[in-house]
């Protein structure tokens, strides 16, 4: 998606400094890379929507500060908390040690057999 991007910028740049002839081709590519990088963003969107929140029951490794990412805790979501725009930020994580409550942010989904099937 970056290519798209530095490409698109490339093609602005030509397209300043071309003469009039050939600004009706450069403008015809520069749309179609517009187009691509559009496409290219909204199913980046799509796909943070749909994946970016865990469920009730699904195992996260909890992040941890100055920590390595091998020793990170181990959990399984008891119950998210629903802030007032309806999308989950908080969830109740329950450990071995325990049940804690952290942000969803510093928590990572571990993939499951589901995932991995589709």
């Amino acid at each position: 998606m970056e290519a798209l991007l530095i490409e698109f910028d490339e093609l602005q740049s030509r397209i300043e400094v071309l003469n009039e002839p050939n600004q009706d081709t450069e403008l015809a590519t520069r749309d179609l890379v517009e187009n691509e990088f559009d496409t290219c963003i909204s199913i980046a969107q799509d796909f943070i929507k749909t994946h970016s929140s865990p469920s009730q029951q699904e195992e996260v490794l909890i992040k941890e500060v100055n920590v390595p990412p091998l020793c990170w805790r181990l959990g399984r979501v008891s119950r998210l908390y629903i802030g007032s725009d309806q999308i989950p930020r908080v969830a109740d994580i329950a450990t071995a040690n325990g049940t804690i409550k952290r942000a969803l942010n510093r928590l990572v989904l571990l993939p499951t057999s589901d995932s991995n099937e589709s």
